[in-house]
C-alpha cells in the first residue's frame, strides 16, 4: 500500500484489498466456457459492467494475447509527470511488475500508479476493477486519458540516434536526480485499442450507504 495515502483510508482500502484477495474467477460468475465464448469478440478487451452509483463502479475487464493497454491516467486528479511542455509529459518508471492470481490486488491512487499500462502475458487475462470515483464522461470530469511514449532528440545534438537518455543537461528535458531514466509521452487515441461489452452473470450485488 503507498505510504503516502492518508492514515484515515488504511483501514478502508486493507478490508478492501483483503476481500478482493479472497474472491475467485467463480464468485464473479466467470466460467471455463469464457475464454471460447470471447472468440466471438473482434475487440482486444472485453469489458464486463457488474455495478455502478456515485461513489463507485465495479467491473471487469478481459484482455487477449499480446494486448497492451495503452498508458493511461484519469483526468481531475493529482498527476504523476515532471514537467509539462505543451502536450509533452516526463514521467519516470516507478515499478515494472508481473501480476498473477497469486499476488497482492494492485491499488492505485491519484498520486501512486495513476499512470499505468497494462500488458497480457500468455492467452489472456482477466481482472476485476473497482473504480471510486467512477468515470465521468457526461460531464469530462473524470476521463480515462491515453498516451504513448516518444522519443526526443537532444538539443544540438548531431546524432539522430541521440534520444532521451539519462545525460541530457537541459534542464527543460530532463531532471538530473534519480538513476531512473526519464520517459516522454504524449496524449494519443489509439486506433488498436477499444472495447466491446458483454453481460455480467455473477451473483447480484446490492450496496446501502451505512452513513
Amino acid at each position: 500500500m503507498p505510504e503516502k495515502l492518508d492514515n484515515s483510508l488504511h483501514s478502508s482500502f486493507r478490508k478492501l484489498l483483503s476481500l478482493v484477495k479472497s474472491l475467485s474467477p467463480q464468485d464473479l460468475g466467470v466460467k471455463d466456457s469464457w475464454t471460447a465464448e470471447a472468440t466471438h469478440f473482434q475487440a482486444p478487451v472485453l469489458y464486463i459492467h457488474i455495478m455502478e452509483n456515485e461513489t463507485f463502479s465495479i467491473g471487469m475487464c478481459r484482455s487477449f494475447t499480446r494486448v497492451s493497454v495503452p498508458d493511461a491516467k484519469l483526468s481531475k486528479f493529482s498527476s504523476v509527470y515532471k514537467r509539462q511542455l505543451s502536450n509533452l509529459h516526463s514521467v519516470r518508471l516507478c515499478q515494472d511488475t508481473l501480476i498473477t492470481d497469486q499476488s497482492e490486488p494492485c491499488l492505485l491512487t491519484p498520486s501512486y500508479g495513476n499512470l499505468h499500462e497494462i500488458t497480457v502475458v500468455g492467452d489472456s487475462a482477466i481482472f476485476l476493477d473497482i473504480l471510486a470515483p467512477p468515470y465521468d464522461h457526461d460531464l469530462d470530469t473524470r476521463l480515462c486519458t491515453f498516451y504513448k511514449e516518444v522519443d526526443l532528440p537532444i538539443l544540438g545534438s548531431t546524432s539522430s540516434a541521440e534520444t532521451n537518455q539519462n545525460h541530457l543537461e537541459d534542464p527543460l528535458i530532463h531532471s538530473s536526480s534519480g538513476d531512473v531514466p526519464i520517459s516522454y509521452l504524449i496524449e494519443t487515441h489509439p486506433s488498436d485499442y477499444w472495447c466491446e461489452s458483454d453481460q455480467y452473470s455473477g451473483p447480484s450485488l446490492e450496496f446501502s450507504d451505512s452513513t
